[in-house]
């Protein structure tokens, strides 16, 4: 039956024996298959005898072999699943810790410079969780313990310096108010 399709080949064919597709080599030409559509076009599609380097022979599609579609027998999408498996499986542990390392971000002005402690609470309702505390250095110099969670959020920014420096600011800038305003009063 091959030679008989190799006879009648159409001069528009191209010729996939002894290419190489992933895993797969092509042998030769297995058969063909005639489509025809409701608005009576008709397509052709050659199908390929194909050896994977696994030890299978297969059959498939010039067009799945040249798309790229077709690459092996199904033993790389066999490797492919297990290997997302161990992946999938790997990431659930990591999330199953809330731990993410920080060392060398910056929060606001904070530098945090290495993990110090974890501390781990149980909530009334059987839940646990456990918080890690980093050692930060500030812009002022100040070195400070602050817990990962609220250094991701953005609750802490700094040791507490820029909170006085608000607040200072707050003070003087009333104060530069305050005289200003009684300078006015003067000149009235």
């Amino acid at each position: 039956m091959e030679q008989e399709i190799c006879k009648n080949l159409n001069k528009h064919i191209i010729d996939l024996t002894g290419k190489r597709f992933g895993k797969l080599l092509v042998i030769g030409l297995d058969h063909n298959k005639q489509v025809i559509y409701k608005n009576g076009r008709k397509r052709v599609t050659y199908f390929w005898k194909c050896a994977c380097d696994c030890g299978n022979e297969v059959v498939r599609s010039g067009n799945s072999l040249r798309g790229g579609y077709s690459m092996s027998c199904g033993c790389q999408a066999e490797y492919k699943r297990k290997m997302t498996y161990d992946k999938k499986k790997k990431l659930q542990i990591k999330s199953n810790t809330n731990m993410q390392d920080l060392t060398g971000k910056i929060f606001g002005k904070l530098l945090v410079i290495a993990l110090d402690h974890k501390k781990q609470v149980t909530y009334k309702n059987g839940k646990k969780k456990t918080y890690y505390y980093w050692k930060c250095a500030c812009e002022c110099g100040n070195e400070v313990i602050r817990c990962g969670e609220s250094l991701r959020k953005g609750a802490t920014k700094s040791c507490g310096c820029y909170k006085f420096y608000k607040q200072m600011l707050t003070q003087e800038k009333k104060k530069y108010l305050k005289q200003q305003k009684e300078n006015e009063e003067e000149f009235e």
